[in-house]
């Protein structure tokens, strides 16, 4: 993900802008756990300013307001909870049910199908709307993916984007939160409630970590080092091909 804090060209230093209509005017909505709409999701994620050129997805075609789809808490159902054991050691025989999160399903299209940013970009929607909907009781979970058949690692990448441990072991990494935060246009800095959740991960990471010590499992350095060999393997042939691409390439913006 090298040459994102200097917000490089990539290979076309003239790629071909999107234009836009009447919804860049309009009164936008602001996201918040007491208001999940498409369109104040959407009005969350478009202004993102894409790796490689000073233009936002939006801009590049990489979102779009049809892309998004939010799936309300009351429409997903209730599902049964685990059973509590009692003291005793049997079940208490009390049937629990809980009512299944929402979902905010967030789908992009990268510009190219080898494009090297995708990841990137990915985990740079997913933080923009967690922030708008930090704490557990937000009541939606979130689906970041990219478009069918954009993307030659379309498996991998939607692997890693929806992998919670793996976005968590990103997020503690304060280089590539500051070059998320360049993209977010927040100039590298985080807000005392992206601090707070930051430390409330990692205080979450090292129980985690105890527990599969217990167990005989690989600890989250070790998932780290996983997704980073994952990483090499998913971008291997790219780099060995002459680098990162453009996300902005002519040879996808002309298919628009």
């Amino acid at each position: 993900m090298g040459g994102v804090g200097a917000m490089g060209v990539g290979d076309n230093p003239n790629p071909l802008i999107r234009a836009l209509g009447p919804q860049q005017d309009r009164v936008r909505e602001a996201l918040s756990s007491a208001n999940v709409s498409v369109r104040a999701v959407y009005d969350t994620i478009r202004d993102i300013v894409d790796p490689e050129h000073p233009y936002t997805l939006e801009q590049l075609d990489v979102v779009r307001e049809d892309l998004v789809e939010v799936i309300p808490p009351e429409d997903m159902g209730v599902a049964e909870a685990p059973p509590v054991w009692s003291s005793t050691g049997g079940p208490s025989g009390v049937a629990r049910r809980r009512r299944r999160p929402g979902v905010i399903k967030m789908q992009f299209t990268p510009t190219v199908p080898h494009c090297t940013m995708s990841t990137l970009i990915g985990l740079c929607i997913r933080v923009a709307v967690m922030r708008k909907l930090t704490g557990s009781d937000s009541g939606y979970k979130l689906d970041v993916r990219v478009t069918k058949g954009s993307h030659h690692q379309e498996e991998a990448l939607n692997r890693q984007l929806n992998d919670k441990e793996r976005v968590s072991a990103a997020l503690e990494k304060r280089n590539l939160v500051q070059m998320v935060d360049q993209c977010l246009d927040t100039e590298g800095t985080l807000s005392p409630d992206v601090l707070a959740l930051e430390a409330e991960v990692a205080r979450r990471n090292e129980e985690l970590d105890a527990r599969r010590q217990a167990l005989g499992m690989p600890t989250k350095r070790e998932a780290e080092d996983t997704l980073s060999e994952e990483t090499d393997e998913v971008h291997g042939d790219d780099d060995a091909g002459g680098g990162a691409c453009g996300c902005g390439s002519a040879s996808h913006n002309h298919s628009h």
